[in-house]
């Protein structure tokens, strides 16, 4: 119901009941002092009929003078029924009607007194029955004899008329009151929920969506104030409105941005002769300007490429799609790597704006000697493994970034360098995603932390050392997404001569186990590896790598998203996944041998439920060069030689993380690797079987 018609009932109700309350206390009171005043009215007729009576009564004939003197009172007096003056002997001397005097008067029979009504003297009564009402007072000589009795009789009919008339005119008083108050109530309530209407018309466009609607109400009452409240509330949802189609456009334009990243960047490595050529790539949680490229070229050579376009989100996309464009289209005009970037800058100037620049290293290899050409602008210094010394070079450009100067400076700073790749030799180039990744103090990792991953890395080849050093930064840097792209492209002379081929893509394939089922204890070691590797396929976590030692890349990812284990110390849990970790990485290595174009499946199957998890294994298989581990003797880490050439160990540590090891070759499903843990038991050196 509306509050118009509410709160008027309501009011009505309560002004009714407080007059009807009010009412009854107050027709009490009237009948009482109404009836108060009549009796005393007829007491005092009666002591005025005896004080006229005195005189007469000693008259010898009192009749001649008390007959009209009581006629005279009863004449024109509705209330009144009878009067009569008596003798002292109760005679009746004077009456209305002549024929009643000289009779004697008694009382009649049924009155009764009314005490406590009306103050009476001496000999004075006030009698009554449901008729009448009697008034009886002495009529004494001014001396104070008593010469005879006053009677004065009233109708009980005119007592009741009065005091319902009193009542008629009291209720009549009640109702003008409350038709008052009601039509007041009704007129107060309309206008003060007049502004209701608007404020329930604003707030309709509101949810419409009319974010822009003001509602105005004047005064500064409660509504007014609740009308300011909406006002505000409106205008913080159309600015949450407005940010949110912000965040939108911006996530739009960042995955258009990403989608051009993606289609700009080589999506396979290479091989060109005794030289294998892989690239790396992982974008930040904004979408940054990192370009890389291996564009083969006209005469056999192959035009490496980096590049670090200041800017991010669209507009870095853009111009470094402008860069790969105008270096795909320049790439065989020049021979001379510091004239094409001369060439490039000057294009790119027509778009380029001013706080803009591009940092850009760009080199020609030629797979027949191992000759690099190359020129940098600005760009971070390359690197140089050599294998026969195990010595780190850097080489570095004093040259200033495309756009940076505008001046024509560039072309006075670039020069040709050059440097010949032998057997062993790595060259890795860099984006400052790199050494400029910062760790909880906010400490750089430095390029001298990427010569410490290099040499530790570089016997492993281009995927080694990419792996490498992708782990190490993760290691370094707060986990989540970087703050800017990683970028980094490696050749490397492997001493063989291979056709030019490109490395297929490698697809990533993960699953994950139903997370709300109970999982089944893990079977015992005489639950044959088949099965085990059954159950792992149904209920398991899965993860699909290819055999390149960058995968290892997505291993340590897919252990952080989807191998979750609860309730397990994360100490505990960093052995484990270096454990797993490691048992891939010997795989990679050791059973493919450096082929490109295998496989490696990773399961993993935990038994508890999932907020505790209780025991775990992973499973392993592979197809390739089939391992025996009981021909592997275990490393002495007190030996200072073992641990100062820091190689072998991978598969020691395995044998202490783990509870049990088993490696189960050539099966029909292909080489099977088991690793047991038991989160409660202590590390310790492990058993093995072998099937």
């Amino acid at each position: 119901m509306s509050l118009r018609i509410v709160v008027p009932l309501v009011a009505t109700v309560l002004l009714s009941g407080a007059l009807i309350g009010s009412g009854f206390i107050s027709e009490r009171s009237s009948r009482r002092m109404l009836r108060r005043e009549l009796e005393t009215r007829l007491l005092v007729e009666a002591r005025g009929l005896a004080l006229t009576s005195s005189t007469a009564l000693i008259d010898r004939f009192p009749e001649l003078v008390l007959q009209p003197i009581v006629q005279d009172l009863l004449d024109g007096r509705d209330d009144l029924a009878f009067a009569a003056v008596l003798d002292h002997q109760g005679v009746v001397r004077g009456h209305p009607d002549s024929r009643r005097i000289g009779q004697g008067w008694k009382v009649p029979a049924g009155l009764h007194p009314i005490v406590g009504s009306v103050p009476l003297k001496d000999r004075e009564q006030l009698l009554g029955d449901p008729r009448e009402l009697i008034a009886v007072a002495p009529v004494r000589h001014a001396s104070g004899q008593y010469l005879g009795t006053a009677i004065v009789v009233m109708r009980r009919g005119y007592l009741d008329a009065a005091l319902e008339d009193a009542r008629r005119r009291m209720l009549l008083l009640f109702a003008g009151v409350l038709a008052a108050a009601a039509t007041l109530t009704v007129l107060l309530m309309s206008r003060m929920l007049h502004p209701i209407k608007a404020l329930r018309d604003g707030l309709e466009r509101i949810g419409r969506g009319e974010l822009g609607t003001r509602i105005a109400v004047a005064g500064r009452g409660e509504i007014s104030l609740l009308a300011d409240t909406v006002n505000a509330m409106s205008e913080s949802l159309r600015e949450a409105q407005r940010e949110t189609i912000e965040r939108e456009r911006l996530a739009s334009e960042l995955s258009l941005a990403r989608r051009m990243q993606a289609s700009l960047l080589p999506s396979t490595g290479r091989e060109a002769g005794p030289f294998v050529l892989r690239g790396a790539h992982r974008a930040a949680a904004e979408v940054g300007g990192d370009y890389y490229d291996i564009v083969p070229m006209p005469d056999g050579r192959i035009a490496l490429a980096m590049a670090d376009v200041a800017g991010k989100g669209l507009a870095g996309c853009l111009h470094m799609s402008m860069l790969s464009a105008l270096l795909h289209a320049l790439r065989a005009a020049y021979d001379s790597p510091s004239r094409l970037l001369q060439t490039l800058e000057a294009n790119l100037l027509r778009s380029l704006p001013r706080s803009s620049f591009v940092t850009m290293f760009f080199g020609v290899l030629d797979p027949a000697t191992g000759r690099v050409v190359h020129a940098s602008a600005g760009h971070l210094p390359t690197l140089v493994w050599r294998a026969a010394s195990k010595s780190v070079e850097w080489h570095r450009s004093r040259a200033v970034p495309l756009g940076a100067l505008r001046n024509g400076a560039l072309a006075k700073m670039l020069t040709d360098e050059s440097l010949t790749l032998g057997p062993g030799d790595l060259l890795l180039q860099l984006t400052d995603g790199f050494n400029e990744a910062v760790d909880a103090r906010e400490e750089q990792f430095g390029l001298e932390r990427v010569e410490a991953v290099v040499r530790s890395s570089a016997s492993r080849g281009p995927d080694g050392v990419l792996a490498a050093l992708l782990l190490a930064v993760d290691r370094w840097s707060p986990a989540g997404a970087p703050a800017d792209d990683q970028t980094a492209l490696v050749v490397w002379h492997s001493g063989a001569s291979t056709p030019s081929t490109s490395a297929p893509p490698l697809k990533l394939v993960t699953t994950s186990p139903r997370a709300t089922a109970p999982r089944a204890p893990l079977p015992d070691a005489r639950e044959p590896a088949l099965e085990l590797l059954a159950r792992a396929e149904r209920d398991g976590s899965h993860l699909a790598l290819g055999t390149p030692l960058a995968e290892l890349d997505a291993l340590r990812a897919w252990l952080a998203r989807d191998v979750r284990l609860t309730g397990i110390d994360p100490e505990r849990t960093r052995l484990i996944e270096s454990a797993v970790y490691e048992a891939c990485a010997n795989i990679m290595e050791h059973g493919y041998a450096g082929r490109p174009a295998g496989r490696l499946d990773v399961y993993w199957l935990p038994s508890g439920n999932a907020e505790h998890v209780t025991k775990c294994c992973f499973v392993l298989r592979d197809d390739g060069d089939a391992f025996d581990p009981n021909t592997h003797a275990g490393a002495d880490l007190g030996e200072p030689t073992v641990r100062r050439r820091g190689r072998g160990l991978g598969l020691e540590m395995i044998r202490r993380i783990v509870q049990k090891l088993e490696y189960h070759a050539r099966t029909r499903a292909g080489n099977l690797t088991l690793l047991y843990f038991d989160p409660a038991a202590p590390i310790r050196r492990a058993t093995e079987g072998t099937t």
